[in-house]
């Protein structure tokens, strides 16, 4: 991507800033990456969820399902 560069620069700042984070938000919403990363995140759910189903019934089981399902529905 042309601006990767530049926004790998951004990244670095020390102190990053609320303007630096608002650039690497945009930057990554506009090529995808926001996107991408929501696609993986499904994807590793749905597959955390059929290891689970894997292991007997129980409170630990019930309990890491649901914090996998937190994970995918908190508003972030």
């Amino acid at each position: 991507h042309p601006k990767a560069e530049e926004m790998l620069s951004v990244s670095r700042h020390e102190p990053i800033t609320e303007q630096d984070i608002t650039t690497l938000l945009d930057f990554a919403k506009e090529a995808g990456g926001i996107a991408y990363a929501r696609e993986t995140l499904l994807r590793l759910h749905d597959e955390a969820v059929g290891i689970l189903g894997t292991f007997p019934e129980s409170s630990a089981r019930n309990d890491l399902r649901t914090l996998i399902d937190y994970v995918i529905d908190r508003d972030i």
